[in-house]
C-alpha cells in the first residue's frame, strides 16, 4: 500500500483518499484492525470494514475530493456514473494524485 491508495465515496457526497504516506493537505488517521479512524472538518469519521486492514495499528492520510476524478484525473472510475446513495471504491497509484509530491 506505499506505493497507491484507496477511495471510498459517491459522486454525490465526495470522496476520501486514503494512503499510508502524507498527501498534502490531508488529515491524519489511524487504522486499527478493521477500523480507520479520522476527524475531518469537526466531525469523526469512523469505517468499519468486514475483515481486519492491518493487525495492530498504523498511521493514515485522508483527504476529501468532490469527484474521484479531481483526485485522480488517470482513475478508471466512471465520472459519468449517477449511482446515486451507493458508495463506491477506488484504487490507484499515488504518482497520480493531484496532491501528491
Amino acid at each position: 500500500m506505499t506505493k497507491s491508495y484507496f477511495a471510498f465515496g459517491t459522486q454525490d457526497d465526495g470522496w476520501y483518499v486514503f494512503s499510508a504516506k502524507p498527501i498534502e493537505g490531508a488529515v491524519a488517521g489511524a487504522v486499527t484492525m478493521n477500523q480507520i479512524e479520522f476527524a475531518m472538518e469537526g466531525q469523526r469519521h469512523f469505517l468499519l470494514a468486514g475483515m481486519p486492514i492491518t493487525f495492530g495499528s498504523i498511521n493514515i492520510w485522508v483527504k476529501r475530493y468532490a469527484a474521484i476524478k479531481d483526485a485522480d484525473p488517470f482513475s478508471s472510475w466512471p465520472n459519468n456514473s449517477r449511482n446515486t446513495g451507493s458508495a463506491e471504491l477506488a484504487f490507484g497509484e499515488l504518482k497520480n494524485l493531484t496532491n501528491y509530491k
